[in-house]
């Protein structure tokens, strides 16, 4: 074999973990978003997935696409090389169809893998923990948590908005120009 066929082989290699990678990572959020719809009972047409715009720190936003469509969770989710996790932002509709302004509350959702085990923050700044999502207490412990980041917004909205970077502004599906904050100091 030729050092450029060792190249090649090397290349195609890595493009092949590379892909396994992220594929595992797009089922880890899946199986969070399912698992907290379920856990929490948030009806599928509630959930919409948010797309980081990728930019650092306090510039970072999440937002639906610019056409006004809807982001398959593949389509939504970004690597970040800051802290080497996949980045997925959902937003969660509260109020009831056909009502406007529309409130809706946002969390993004981080994922990477360490010795082949999955790893979840809440935001970039969020504490990492390691879970089995084969083990029911550890998942219901992830959406407990989830679930006590979001409620605690409403208890005690200008410290947690600041820093989980949730929001509980119209919808800017319905017209609003408002984005969802991504940075977070949890």
């Amino acid at each position: 074999m030729s050092k450029y066929e060792e190249i090649c082989q090397a290349s195609a290699k890595e493009v092949k973990r590379w892909s396994e990678y992220r594929e595992r990572s797009w089922g880890y959020l899946a199986t969070i978003v399912r698992g907290l719809m379920k856990h929490c009972g948030v009806p599928q047409e509630k959930i919409t997935y948010l797309r980081s715009n990728e930019l650092p720190g306090e510039q970072r936003r999440y937002h639906l696409p610019e056409d006004g469509g809807h982001y398959t969770l593949p389509g939504a989710v970004t690597f970040d090389k800051e802290d080497d996790c996949w980045h997925l932002g959902v937003s969660i509709t509260l109020s009831p169809a056909g009502t406007f302004p529309e409130r809706w509350i946002g969390v993004v959702l981080c994922v990477t893998e360490s010795e082949g085990q999955p790893i979840v923050k809440l935001g970039m700044n969020g504490k990492p923990r390691t879970i089995d999502f084969n083990d029911p207490k550890q998942c219901a412990g992830l959406y407990d948590e989830i679930a006590e980041v979001l409620k605690g917004a409403f208890e005690n909205p200008r410290k947690i908005t600041k820093q989980i970077g949730f929001s509980t502004v119209a919808n800017p599906q319905q017209g609003e120009e408002q984005e969802k904050l991504a940075t977070t100091d949890r």
